[in-house]
């Protein structure tokens, strides 16, 4: 049974990287998954800060993407980080490499 990814519940700061936690589900199990995106994502150099109106969404399309790719959210494995040159394409192109 697929996964569903509900809304943000929340971040954290953890270093350079800002944390975007979101709940996912099959019906039979459900965890939290947390997707890092770095500062420099984020304050992208000579341009302003991204904002929340982008950063959310991203990050939960980042979700998606890594489940349609085989990632198990029951494994240990943490997802990728979510990197500058990731979130530049996603933001110019609406979807993620690969």
């Amino acid at each position: 049974m697929p996964y569903e990814v509900e809304d943000c519940t929340g971040t954290q700061r953890r270093g350079t990287v800002i944390d975007y936690f979101f709940p996912v589900s099959n019906g039979q199990t459900s965890r939290t998954i947390a997707v890092g995106i770095t500062d420099q994502a984020i304050h992208p150099t000579g341009q302003a800060a991204r904002t929340a109106e982008v950063l959310m969404p991203a990050a939960r399309a980042w979700v998606k993407h890594n489940l349609a790719r085989g990632f198990d959210p029951a494994g240990q494995t943490p997802l990728p980080i979510l990197d500058a040159m990731l979130l530049d394409h996603w933001v110019a192109y609406g979807e993620f490499p690969g």
